[in-house]
């Protein structure tokens, strides 16, 4: 009950509605994409990130209360509205948990951010009545090329490595052939030492 109007909903069946006391009104299942670009998110080392993404959602169906939570407020809404609202909660959401990020983990645990984001924004889309069905963060953009400047510093750090790796095993290739040959030379003293020995 909500305003002095009692509500009941139906999936997946039907109901007689009686005329002039009672009013049917339809609200769609079907998931619906949604595209939202949050822009400027400060990371918690005050690196500025653009994240544009997409999230698939729908009516909360399969949860009674979710679903009780979608009649009392999106009832009567249009869909351009229902979207509306959607995006306001999720660009809120996103915006605290890349606060909470730094870029490092950003970048490279890009299975934690959307962990997070599923779980945190499903909760707040749940009380409208909309649950998350997919979520997928398109890209991790920063306007002052920190990104870029990461890569090109592991680039040149696995480059380094590889220099010195190969540097290592022509040092130890090098050693290997000095012994080689340092025990063949100690092994033909030996045997010209026997043969002399066998001479006298």
């Amino acid at each position: 009950t909500e305003n002095g109007l009692n509500f009941s909903y139906i999936h997946g069946g039907g109901k007689l509605v009686i005329p002039f006391f009672q009013k049917a009104v339809y609200m769609s299942l079907k998931p619906k994409t949604i595209e939202v670009s949050l822009n400027g998110a400060l990371t918690n080392n005050s690196i500025r990130v653009d994240v544009p993404s997409q999230f698939t959602t729908r009516i909360g169906y399969q949860d009674s209360s979710t679903l009780q939570n979608a009649v009392n407020n999106l009832l009567e809404s249009s869909e351009e509205d229902i979207i509306n609202h959607c995006k306001e909660i999720i660009l809120g959401s996103l915006r605290e948990i890349v606060s909470r990020m730094s870029i490092e983990e950003l970048i490279s645990d890009r299975e934690k951010f959307i962990k997070l984001v599923d779980s945190n924004t499903n909760k707040e889309l749940r009380k409208i009545g909309i649950e998350i069905v997919n979520v997928n963060i398109r890209d991790i953009i920063d306007e002052s090329g920190y990104i870029d400047a990461i890569g090109k510093k592991a680039a040149a750090s696995a480059v380094e490595k590889a220099k010195i790796d190969v540097a290592e095993q022509e040092k130890s290739g090098a050693i290997g052939v000095a012994n080689n040959d340092r025990e063949k030379a100690i092994r033909t003293s030996e045997h010209l030492a026997e043969q002399v020995k066998g001479e006298n």
